[in-house]
């Protein structure tokens, strides 16, 4: 008898167990509301016109990550979003008090994430051109495909970032902007996150180093040539001038 109640309280625990464990990937899968579509309904709801009238100037700097039918141009965009008046507005959310008490932690937390997924969009090197990984996600999105993990092992992805440091900065900012694509259902983080991962640690190891600096002496070969051409040029300039001065006299 006392093996049978044994057993049942067994049975019992491991269905109770079963049942959390589900509760929680349950939890954990579950995706929340889109950000941008939260600003909009806030906007929609308020009753403040100071309070849309923040809403709509964030919405404006905002990189749309959803998927339309329309074709994004992203030199435009992402100038806008990089630009003064959004920078300002990213470093300071203090304006969004003029919206009712009950917005607040909604409103933060979806301009945030917004702010984060921009910037994947919108990574610039120091020649102001797309980063790599920026190029990915706007191919993505421009040809309405879900971003998967072959983009980033193109050779051409780990060369780009051997070579250029401005690039290889932004690769661990890029996990909070993927995180928050994956916490509303739009990216797999598990699919991105490894990839990514490897880049990071690929710009790091003895063959980018060595690919680096190979490019690295190939440009400055490059420059020097461009340099004396340049100097040659300039010194013909002159030369030519003061001749036509002295014959001028003659």
């Amino acid at each position: 008898m006392r093996t049978f109640h044994l057993n049942y309280y067994i049975y019992i625990f491991m269905i109770v167990i079963t049942n959390i464990t589900i509760i929680i990937y349950a939890k954990d899968d579950s995706f929340e509301n889109d950000y941008l579509d939260t600003l909009y309904s806030i906007k929609e709801v308020t009753k403040s016109a100071s309070c849309q009238s923040i809403i709509d100037n964030y919405l404006k700097c905002f990189i749309d990550y959803r998927i339309d039918d329309s074709i994004p141009d992203y030199n435009k965009d992402c100038d806008n979003y990089n630009g003064k008046i959004c920078k300002a507005m990213m470093d300071n959310t203090t304006s969004i008090s003029v919206c009712e008490n009950k917005y607040h932690v909604k409103l933060l937390g979806s301009i945030e994430n917004a702010y984060y997924i921009s910037n994947l969009y919108c990574f610039k090197n120091e020649n102001n051109e797309f980063c790599p990984l920026s190029r990915i996600f706007q191919k993505a999105q421009t040809v309405k495909e879900e971003v998967t993990d072959k983009e980033f092992y193109k050779s051409s992805i780990f060369r780009d970032y051997c070579i250029d440091d401005s690039c290889t900065q932004y690769i661990s900012q890029s996990y909070v902007g993927i995180y928050a694509l994956h916490k509303i259902g739009i990216l797999n983080k598990d699919v991105v996150m490894p990839s990514i991962k490897d880049i990071n640690e690929y710009v790091v190891s003895a063959d980018c180093i060595r690919i680096k600096k190979y490019y690295g002496d190939s440009l400055t070969d490059t420059e020097s040539y461009s340099r004396k051409k340049y100097f040659l040029s300039i010194n013909i300039l002159i030369f030519t001038l003061v001749i036509s001065f002295i014959l001028s006299y003659i």
